[in-house]
């Protein structure tokens, strides 16, 4: 009687560790089947938001990245073409003398053609007293629309004492200092401009006062003691 009893004992925990088996088994397919959907739909989630490029727009953009490297190779070397007695120049850094359409030549200047009117602006003069000599000057400053070299015609108010100076070399922005002036004297002084065909212009007559002869202390003391005590010396 008792091994009977034994037996079915047996037989009750077998089925409990095979049911407990079945459901561990289904409960991990259950598991991966839910692994799985989840990585598909993050998958499809990803190409929706990120599409892929169709064949022929990836090959549009590999032909626009060649095209650029060739730019790029051309604009890091000067080529030299001669054409005639004309030479052209292609880099980087450097900007194009003459372009031609059906053979015409349009001469360009850092952008500027010959024919663009040379301009003078932004004319300004300040007074600068010298520390060595304690002589006056006058700073003169202007700015031009193409490269040009310039030269300043200055005098006295009443026509003496003219003079001319020039610059050594072109440039868009313009400044020269005027000596060998007097105090207390009002200048006139003009500019005249010329790009690198010969173009001219001229500004109208400006004036610049070099004012009065400032005075240091020991000469205010010494002019002093010499008017109370002039009659003695």
């Amino acid at each position: 009687m008792d091994e009977k009893i034994e037996n079915q004992n047996k037989k009750k925990s077998q089925k409990r560790r095979i049911t407990i088996l079945v459901v561990l088994v289904l409960l991990t397919v259950i598991l991966a089947l839910i692994f799985w959907v989840l990585n598909n739909r993050r998958k499809d989630d990803s190409k929706s938001n990120n599409p892929e490029v169709t064949t022929d727009e990836s090959i549009a953009e590999d032909e626009n990245l060649n095209d650029e490297k060739e730019t790029e190779d051309v604009d890091e070397t000067s080529v030299p073409v001669e054409e005639g007695n004309e030479k052209e120049m292609v880099s980087e850094n450097y900007r194009v003398s003459q372009i031609k359409f059906g053979g015409n030549s349009a001469v360009m200047d850092n952008g500027k053609s010959r024919n663009t009117q040379l301009e003078i602006y932004q004319v300004k003069s300040e007074n600068i007293l010298s520390q060595e000599d304690n002589e006056p000057r006058i700073l003169i400053s202007w700015k031009t629309n193409k490269e040009a070299i310039s030269k300043v015609e200055y005098a006295k108010s009443d026509g003496k004492d003219a003079a001319v100076t020039s610059e050594e070399g072109y440039g868009f922005e313009h400044s020269m200092l005027i000596k060998n002036m007097e105090f207390s004297t009002i200048y006139t002084y003009r500019i005249e401009s010329s790009d690198k065909w010969g173009n001219k212009v001229n500004t109208e007559y400006f004036s610049a006062y070099t004012g009065d002869k400032s005075e240091s202390i020991f000469d205010l003391i010494t002019n002093a003691i010499e008017d109370v005590f002039g009659w003695a010396m």
